[in-house]
Parts: C-alpha cells; sequence; structure tokens
C-alpha cells in the first residue's frame, strides 16, 4: 500500500517537473520570437536608414519630418506653437522634437540622427507591448509572436521610422504602453501615457476610453477598493498630464490659436477622396501588410465560409481511401 503511494508521488512529481519543463521551453521559444522580431525591426530600419541618407548628396528629409525637426527648434528659441508656427497635431508633437533639439545643443544633423534612434525605440516598444498584451489576452505565446510579425510586415512601419521624427509611431507606442499599465492595474502610469498620446496626435484620444473600460472591468471583476482607486489614479494622472501640455502654451497667449489649429480646422477641413482612392492609398502604404489587415477584417467566420465553400473539403474527404472510391464511381455512374 505504502509502496503504491509512493510511486503515485513520484509519478505526479514528474509531471510537474515535465509540465515545468515544457512551460519554460515555451516561454524560450516566445522570448527568442520576440527577440528575432525586434532585431528584424531594427534591421529593416537601419537599411531603410542607408538607403536614405548614406547616399552621396544632401540628407533628404519628409515634409512632416522637417516640419517637426525644425518646430522642436523653434521652441528652444522662443518660438511659440500655434502663434509663431501654424499647425495641426497638438503640443507634445513639437515638445518632444524640442528635448531632442536641446540634447543635441540645436545641431540640425545630430537632431536628426537622434530622432532616428528615438524612433528605433518606439518601433521595438511596439513590438513588444503588442506581444505582451496579446499573451495577457490569449495565454498563447505563438499568438503573441504572430501578432508582433505581421507588425513588421507594414512596409510603412520601419520606413517612417527612417525619416526622422514622426509622432504616430510614439502614438502607437505610448498607446499601447497605455493599455499594458491598465491590464495591469496601474491607473497612474495607464493615465499619464494615454494623456500623452492625446497630446501628440488627435487619433490618440482613443486610448483614454480604452484604458478606463479595462479598469472599470477589473473593478467589476474583483470588486475591490484598489481597482476603484486605480480608476481615481488615472483621472489624476490624466488631469496632471494635460495641465503640464497645455499650460506654458496658454500661459503664453496661445489658447485660441491651438483650439482652432488643433481642433476646428481638423473637423472643418479634412482630406476630399473617395473610398476607392482611399482603399487604393492603403493597400499601396501597407503593401503585403495588405494581407494580414484583409484577414484581420474577415475574421475566422470569414476564413470558415470561404474554407466551405472551395473545393478544400471535398478533396480532404477523398483522402479516405473509401470514401474517394465511392466518390469516384458515383461520378462515373452519373456520366
Amino acid at each position: 500500500m505504502f509502496g503504491e503511494i509512493i510511486k503515485e508521488i513520484q509519478n505526479i512529481t514528474t509531471a510537474i517537473k515535465t509540465d515545468r519543463i515544457v512551460v519554460s521551453s515555451i516561454a524560450f521559444i516566445q522570448r527568442a520570437g520576440l527577440i528575432s522580431v525586434c532585431l528584424g525591426a531594427v534591421a529593416l530600419t537601419i537599411g531603410a536608414v542607408i538607403n536614405e541618407y548614406l547616399k552621396p548628396g544632401r540628407y533628404v528629409l519628409s515634409a512632416d519630418s522637417a516640419l517637426y525637426q525644425h518646430g522642436g527648434w523653434y521652441m528652444t528659441v522662443g518660438g511659440v506653437p500655434y502663434v509663431d508656427m501654424w499647425d495641426v497635431k497638438p503640443p507634445l508633437a513639437f515638445k518632444v522634437p524640442a528635448v531632442l533639439s536641446l540634447l543635441t545643443g540645436g545641431n540640425p544633423t545630430a537632431q536628426l540622427w537622434l530622432s532616428i534612434l528615438a524612433m528605433l525605440i518606439g518601433v521595438v516598444a511596439i513590438i513588444w507591448f503588442t506581444a505582451t498584451v496579446i499573451t495577457d489576452l490569449t495565454g498563447d505565446q505563438v499568438a503573441s509572436v504572430l501578432a508582433a510579425t505581421v507588425i513588421v510586415a507594414y512596409p510603412f512601419f520601419f520606413y517612417y521610422a527612417a525619416k526622422g521624427f514622426r509622432p504616430k509611431i510614439f502614438v502607437l507606442a505610448i498607446g499601447l504602453g497605455a493599455i499594458y499599465a491598465a491590464m495591469r492595474g496601474h491607473g497612474f502610469g495607464a493615465g499619464v501615457a494615454s494623456g500623452s498620446a492625446a497630446g501628440m496626435w488627435q487619433m490618440g484620444i482613443f486610448f483614454i476610453p480604452m484604458i478606463f473600460l479595462i479598469l472599470a472591468q477589473g473593478e467589476v471583476n474583483t470588486h475591490s477598493w484598489r481597482s476603484k482607486k486605480q480608476i481615481r489614479n488615472a483621472i489624476v494622472a490624466l488631469t496632471t498630464t494635460t495641465v503640464v501640455v497645455v499650460a506654458p502654451i496658454i500661459l503664453q497667449g496661445g489658447l485660441v490659436p491651438m483650439l482652432v489649429e488643433t481642433i476646428v480646422i481638423p473637423l472643418g477641413e479634412g482630406e476630399n477622396q473617395t473610398i476607392a482612392f482611399a482603399i487604393v492609398k492603403g493597400i499601396f502604404l501597407l503593401g503585403f501588410g495588405s494581407i494580414s489587415v484583409v484577414v484581420g477584417l474577415v475574421g475566422p467566420p470569414g476564413i470558415i465560409f470561404i474554407y466551405q465553400k472551395s473545393a478544400a473539403p471535398r478533396i480532404i474527404k477523398c483522402l479516405d481511401i473509401h470514401t474517394c472510391r465511392d466518390h469516384i464511381l458515383f461520378h462515373s455512374s452519373v456520366y
């Protein structure tokens, strides 16, 4: 009797050790895959940088990158956004380049390379946050690595990073960081990150309701005082971030110009283009990444429907020798 008990304990111990080895192996594969994706993104960005800048002649900046870089430098010499220069982006789109300009002593070439380095960090952050959030939601390490890989499939993703400072890369990185913080119950960090995303690009405002929905869901599921506290922390952090970003411009007489340029103009004026033109433009920008977008829009139900309507089920069914024989005999008798 005791021998059977000891044997059962040994079997349980062996199973636990096996499970730990499997879990450790999966985690290692995930880390290795994620590191490989990050290195691939870095290599693609560096390749785009070499293609753009390490060629004979002058550096060629994109119009947007040049505008942000110059605007950031202009702030360091006393320029006031929306008063001394016109732009529709929120304040942080210029304050980040202003910090980069200060770090480089106002040297435009050094500022360009530092901007590219900052964008490269943003690219890696997007990949890492995407994989981590997907792992938290699904518990599937393979899915997280695939999700990170899909991001790298978009050509403009690393190409934009090689063109100097672009707010959208930072907005996505900071916004995903806000979701990451909210999912871990860090209300203050989620509030700061979501407020910063909105302060860099108008579309970043959508991260704000996301974090509150995530924090509220935690409060509903746990009914704990800690979740309510994190919601309050997020509100305080969001309010503080907004004040810190906007107050200097208001104190310099830029409130009305800022509201006109960042809210009224974008809402009243936009790109007048047809749906067909927008689709073609999207395909051109996404390149091979368009395939993953179509798959994401269609979703599993659409894929199953297409599969059922295709010849694949009949081909798979015919792999069974008896079914295949009956299938052939039936059609032979018909014809």
